[in-house]
């Protein structure tokens, strides 16, 4: 999916967090039959799908 730069700053910051949290990137952007999920990450005990949505202020 295409993406615009609003999104791809709000998946990197939520990527920054999951690695200053001991986190590692397993896949980004992965695309299923069903849709994509925009980070998969991991750590020893956890593995986390996360869909990332970022807003801007309008006002």
């Amino acid at each position: 999916m295409n993406i615009g730069p609003t999104g791809r700053a709000g998946e990197n910051a939520a990527l920054e967090m999951f690695l200053k949290n001991g986190f590692e990137l397993v896949a980004r952007n992965y695309q299923t039959k069903y849709g994509e999920i925009d980070l998969i990450v991991k750590d020893k005990k956890y593995l986390v799908f996360a869909e990332v949505k970022t807003r801007t202020n309008a006002s």
